[in-house]
């Protein structure tokens, strides 16, 4: 058993957690499960002696609510993964509480649904954990595993408790140019009006959480922190493209806010890795590149044969450091290789895989990296797009036309 992954439930109601040992167990017996009462009995186990893989929590409990809970697990034991569980109706309580949150279920919600997000968050921590993937990150410089400005926002959310407009109004004071250009990319989707200087509570509030959070990466890891040389890095711009494509697909087809935001941000961090990799193994990447254009062959493939790792498991894993949400993860992880994915229905995953199709498709060198990349016309029909395809592809090439006329 001592390999057995490693489950806490939170609940300051006995019953709930007598029921949960009861059936869950009944469900899984291998797991090793443990069951609080408050925050604190939580936080006691974590720094006596547990290893845990993951914790699911209630929200509402007193003197320490699940929000606070996680801010705290974040902080102190970041590879954990966090699922949240609330009633609340109050939309600004959920928001409070998803933002140090891997995974948010709204109740009343089934076991299996429980179940389902343990095991995503159990599958992706073991594929975090590849030794090729830990040593790569373990060479980046200090300036890209916490860009300053993303740091900052982190601690805003995560560590100071309850987001006010006045933490928010200070941090954007101090980091005027990243809340810049967020909001020239909420103007890109036509969010905010031409002219909006809108706060950054309000660009929470038009893009989500993750969303702000990868944009403020972005900012920095390829702008260092120079609104203009962001601006005109060709590999941001493809971002921002292969992003708004994900976005627009994800309203054209009426998806919730919580979707849209985690497969813009996931479109936005999906090729990060590649940057990274370029900063600790130019020549191997470079050799990785030379392959896939010789050979015609997908860049993955290449990157594996040459480094044992790939852009896609790199930008996955640094998504995991940087506490994104485990679909926003899974959705870097598998972009190119959807049906190899944990979560075979993905609609996040679908419209991610779709924007990247279309990015390349009505990007410039489109004609050129088709071949390396056939449409998987099976994985379509497994999640049931392929009849949405011609809409999609209409909206994405509207997309590319507008962004060239900027």
């Amino acid at each position: 058993m001592a390999d057995a992954p490693s489950i806490i439930f939170v609940d300051d109601d006995p019953n709930v957690l007598s029921g949960l040992r009861r059936r869950v167990r009944a469900k899984r017996p291998n797991w090793r499960l443990q069951f609080c009462d408050n925050g604190e009995e939580v936080l006691n186990l974590l720094q006596s002696r547990h290893s845990v893989d993951v914790i699911v929590s209630d929200m509402r409990m007193p003197v320490m609510d699940g929000a606070e809970l996680f801010r705290k697990v974040s902080r102190l034991y970041p590879e954990i993964g966090r699922i949240l569980l609330s009633g609340y109706a109050d939309e600004h309580a959920n928001l409070l509480g998803t933002s140090a949150t891997h995974h948010f279920l709204m109740k009343p919600c089934d076991d299996q649904s429980i179940i389902n997000a343990i095991e995503r968050a159990l599958i992706l921590r073991s594929y975090l954990r590849d030794p090729y993937l830990l040593g790569v990150m373990s060479c980046l410089p200090g300036h890209y595993l916490w860009p300053t400005a993303f740091r900052n926002l982190q601690t805003t959310l995560y560590h100071e408790g309850p987001i006010s407009e006045e933490n928010l109004s200070h941090y954007a004071m101090d980091h005027r140019e990243c809340v810049t250009f967020i909001q020239r990319y909420a103007r890109r989707e036509g969010l905010i009006g031409e002219n909006s200087t809108a706060t950054l509570h309000h660009l929470f509030e038009v893009l989500g959480i993750e969303s702000v959070k990868a944009l403020a990466l972005l900012f920095e890891i390829y702008g260092n922190g120079d609104i203009t040389v962001a601006e005109n890095d060709p590999e941001l711009i493809r971002a921002l493209i292969m992003a708004e494509i994900a976005a627009r697909i994800g309203r054209h087809e009426n998806s919730e806010f919580e979707n849209i935001d985690a497969s813009r941000a996931a479109s936005l961090l999906a090729h990060i890795g590649s940057k990274l990799i370029e900063t600790v193994l130019p020549n191997q990447s470079m050799t990785a590149r030379h392959i896939a254009d010789k050979n015609q062959c997908d860049i993955i493939s290449a990157e594996i044969d040459v480094m044992g790792i790939s852009h896609a498991g790199l930008s996955a894993c640094m998504a995991a450091l940087w506490s994104f949400k485990h679909e926003i993860i899974e959705d870097i992880a598998f972009h190119h290789r959807p049906e190899s994915a944990p979560t075979g229905r993905s609609s996040t995953l679908a419209t991610v895989y779709a924007a990247q199709h279309f990015a390349r498709e009505y990007g410039r060198s489109g004609r050129l990296v088709k071949e390396k990349y056939p449409l998987s016309e099976r994985y379509l029909a497994t999640v049931g797009i392929g009849e949405k395809w011609t809409a999609w592809s209409n909206i994405a090439r509207e997309t590319v036309r507008l962004h060239e006329m900027r």
